[in-house]
């Protein structure tokens, strides 16, 4: 886990108000997060949905920056 940090950290600017390693550590967070619940759901459609809103999410957020 580290070590992906470190290579998402070199890769995301800071702002706001996070640091690079926070904004690593807030997209990692997600992107597992989203997996594990998409996991555990029984509806291959709502499991599908959350997968496409966590992508989706992190993808404008890091646009942003």
């Amino acid at each position: 886990i580290r070590l992906c940090l470190e290579e998402m950290s070199s890769r995301i600017p800071g702002d706001g108000g996070l640091d690079p390693e926070g904004r690593s550590l807030a997209a990692m967070s997600l992107m597992i997060g989203g997996i594990l619940l998409a996991r555990a759901v029984r509806d291959p459609e709502l499991s599908d949905r959350i997968l496409r809103a966590c992508r989706q999410f992190t993808v404008r957020s890091e646009e942003k920056s």
